[in-house]
């Protein structure tokens, strides 16, 4: 088994890896084809369930951030997106601030006030497009995203980026209802992992789509709302590729959701991490695409509808 650094500085050495700042790389080649790969399995894990194919914006406005407690959670790994005020003399300000070597420091009133930010997941985007509504019965959807976290850790390697894709499939139903995707949704990823040999193992987690302030991370933990897959990328290293979360009421209130053929209304959510699946699976077949399974090289696998 290869580990990430092997996998990325061979990717980087043949150009299909080209890291653009921290935590950002353009791909081509094999790893490309990895993502769009693994992304139309996990597409057609949601179509088993009826999911409605949904496509979604990268900002996220401010108020809705607020709304479902976004920066609370996510605030130290937020990107804040702001623009300069109408005015010659602001864009003339700016240039000469990045004329400067090194750059200075934007005067106060440079910039307006932000009022979007890059999302940090994909599902909010759908909550904020359903709010308000009353859906006749259970509700699935996914999509494919763009995310972005500001990684204090974020490294030249495909392990932990700050812009990255994510496919997620969301349920919207009864709590019941809920728990049976989830279910359904684990078994068919850890099948799908085990078909490629890429020894899957669930583990629990805490994710902070719940404020801690309030104590609902001390609540997720007790409930096991949380869980991950992590696959080896190399003899000791693991990194988690999938997220099966259980969000019970939180964002369908806030959202001010229902689905009319059940009492009580919840969702959750099932999120993969593209690129690190990909990395995962370079990590165990390694670089030369005549070793890999044939589903990966011909990029179709009956097994994705397990």
């Amino acid at each position: 088994m290869l580990n990430d650094r092997q996998v990325c500085d061979e990717l980087t050495r043949s150009g299909e890896m080209t890291q653009l700042g921290v935590g950002s790389v353009a791909l081509s080649g094999r790893p490309l084809h990895l993502v769009d790969f693994f992304d139309r399995v996990f597409e057609g894990f949601a179509l088993t369930l009826g999911a409605m194919p949904h496509s979604l914006p990268t900002l996220l406005p401010l108020r809705a951030a607020d709304q479902f407690e976004v920066l609370e959670s996510f605030g130290h790994l937020a990107s804040l997106v702001s623009s300069m005020p109408a005015g010659e003399e602001h864009l003339n300000a700016f240039l000469n601030s990045r004329r400067n070597k090194p750059p200075t420091n934007l005067s106060p009133g440079a910039l307006e006030p932000p009022t979007q930010m890059l999302s940090t997941a994909v599902c909010y985007q759908l909550y904020l497009a359903l709010q308000g509504k009353d859906l006749a019965g259970s509700f699935v959807a996914t999509a494919r995203g763009r995310c972005f976290r500001r990684e204090p850790e974020a490294v030249t390697s495909l392990r932990r980026l700050c812009e990255f894709s994510m496919r997620e499939i969301v349920t919207i139903a009864g709590p019941a209802t809920v728990r049976s995707n989830a279910a359904h949704l684990r078994k068919a990823t850890q099948s799908f992992a085990r078909h490629l040999g890429l020894a899957p193992r669930l583990v629990e987690a805490v994710d902070p789509f719940f404020s801690a302030a309030r104590g609902k991370e001390l609540v997720q933990r007790m409930k096991k709302l949380k869980h991950e897959f992590v696959l080896p990328i190399g003899d000791e290293a693991t990194t988690a590729v999938a997220s099966i979360n259980q969000h019970e009421q939180f964002f369908v209130n806030a959202a001010n959701i229902r689905v009319k053929s059940t009492r009580t209304t919840a969702s959750g959510c099932v999120a993969f991490g593209l690129e690190r699946w990909a990395l995962a699976f370079l990590c165990r077949h390694g670089l030369d695409q005549a070793t890999w399974p044939s589903c990966a090289r011909t990029g179709v696998c009956g097994h994705a509808e397990a």
